[in-house]
C-alpha cells in the first residue's frame, strides 16, 4: 500500500495543480418518469499531491439507477489507476492520495434507503465519463474520449416450441469505445464491459427460440474526429416462440457520449419494435415485461464512443478508408470531416483543400 501510495503521489506531482471541470453528463431516465433525465456531474481538483473530486447530481430517482458512493470511488480509483500506475496492485493506497465528495443524502449519487440499485452500471458509465473528462483536462495526452456508456442487456423469457420447456436467454453487448489521443477508438468494446464473452450467433440460434437476422457495425455511430470514435453494433432479432417476456437494460438514447477537444458526439442509441411494419414503435431506453409473439422483430442499435479533436484535421486518407470499409458514409466525408472523395473512393486533395481552408 505504500508503494501504490508513493507512486501515485509522483504521478500527480506531474499535473498542473487546479482545478478542471465540472463536466456534465445525463442519464436518458429511470424507467419510470421517462421525462426526465438525470444529470450527474464531476469536477477534479489537483493539489498538493493529491486528486479531490467532487460529485453532484439531480435526487434520487424512483427508477433503479441510483449508485451508492462506494460503487462511484471505485470506479474513480479504477480510472486513476489505469492512467497512471497500471502495473501496481489494486489496494488501499490508493485513496490515500484520492479523495471524493458527494452531493446530499438523497441524491442520485448518495441515495437513502431503500432507493433502488439495481441498475447501477447506468450510473457508474457516466460517472466514469465525466471524471474521465476531467482528467483529460489535466492530461490531455493520455486520456481517451468517453466510451458509449450504452452498454447494456436484452433478456428474453418464454417456452420453446421444440422442446416445450421454458427458457430464459441473457445477453450483455457494448457500444462503442472513446477515440485515444494517438488513435481511433476500438469498434464494438465498452470499456467498463470488458469480461463479457461476445458469444456467437450461431450458439444463441441452436440453444433459444431466436433468429439473429442482423448483427453489424453502425457507419458514422462513432463521435467524428481527428481520432474517430469507436462504432457501435446493430442487432435484430426475430421471435420464433409463441410468446415471449422481453427486457432491456440500456441508455444513451436521448444523450450520447461526447467529443473531446472539439470532437463530434456519438451518434445516440435507439431500439424499435417491427421496423416497417404497422406495428411499428419505438422504445424506450429501459423496459420491462414487454410481450412479444412469434415473429416480431427487435432491433437495438448500440451508440458508439465520442471522437477526440477536430473533425477537419483527420488525416484525409483515413477518411477516405474508413469510406471504402463502410465505417463513415460518403456525406459525413464531406460535411463532417470536410474530404472530397473521387468515384473510387480516393482523395480529391485539390477539391479538399479548398473545402477545408484554413482549418
Amino acid at each position: 500500500m505504500d508503494i501504490c501510495e508513493r507512486e501515485l503521489r509522483k504521478a500527480i506531482a506531474t499535473i498542473p495543480e487546479g482545478i478542471y471541470g465540472p463536466e456534465d453528463d445525463w442519464i436518458d431516465d429511470d424507467g419510470i418518469d421517462l421525462g426526465k433525465s438525470y444529470r450527474i456531474s464531476a469536477s477534479l481538483e489537483v493539489k498538493a499531491g493529491e486528486l479531490v473530486f467532487k460529485l453532484d447530481s439531480d435526487e434520487q430517482a424512483r427508477g433503479p439507477i441510483n449508485l451508492q458512493p462506494c460503487i462511484s470511488q471505485n470506479f474513480i480509483q479504477c480510472c486513476i489507476m489505469s492512467l497512471f500506475i497500471p502495473d501496481l496492485p489494486v489496494n488501499d493506497g490508493l485513496s490515500r492520495a484520492i479523495h471524493v465528495t458527494y452531493p446530499p443524502e438523497g441524491s442520485l449519487l448518495h441515495p437513502r434507503y431503500p432507493a433502488p440499485c439495481n441498475m447501477y452500471v447506468r450510473a457508474s458509465q457516466v460517472i466514469s465519463g465525466v471524471v474521465m473528462r476531467c482528467l483529460a483536462r489535466a492530461v490531455p495526452a493520455r486520456v481517451p474520449a468517453p466510451a458509449s456508456g450504452a452498454g447494456g442487456s436484452l433478456s428474453s423469457a418464454g417456452r420453446n416450441p421444440d422442446t416445450g420447456k421454458w427458457y430464459s436467454q441473457y445477453e450483455i453487448f457494448t457500444g462503442g469505445n472513446g477515440a485515444r489521443p494517438f488513435e481511433d477508438g476500438p469498434a464494438a468494446m465498452d470499456d467498463l464491459v470488458n469480461n463479457v464473452m461476445n458469444g456467437p450467433v450461431e450458439a444463441l440460434e441452436s440453444e433459444f427460440p431466436m433468429q439473429v437476422e442482423a448483427y453489424e457495425l453502425i457507419a458514422d455511430s462513432g463521435g467524428a474526429g481527428t481520432f474517430r470514435g469507436g462504432l457501435g453494433t446493430r442487432r435484430v432479432w426475430r421471435i420464433l416462440s409463441q410468446e415471449a417476456t422481453v427486457n432491456l437494460r440500456s441508455d444513451r438514447f436521448k444523450h450520447a457520449s461526447p467529443g473531446l477537444f472539439g470532437a463530434k458526439p456519438a451518434k445516440p442509441s435507439r431500439a424499435m419494435l417491427n421496423p416497417g411494419t404497422g406495428g411499428e414503435r419505438a422504445l424506450t431506453s429501459k423496459v420491462a415485461g414487454l410481450r412479444l409473439k412469434r415473429d416480431d422483430i427487435i432491433v437495438w442499435e448500440l451508440a458508439g464512443g465520442g471522437g477526440y479533436g477536430e473533425p477537419n484535421k483527420r488525416d484525409p486518407k483515413r477518411v477516405a478508408l474508413d469510406v471504402r470499409r463502410g465505417y463513415v458514409s460518403r456525406e459525413a466525408a464531406r460535411d463532417v470531416y470536410q474530404v472530397v472523395l473521387h468515384d473510387d473512393c480516393s482523395v480529391n486533395e485539390d477539391a479538399t483543400i479548398a473545402l477545408r481552408g484554413d482549418a
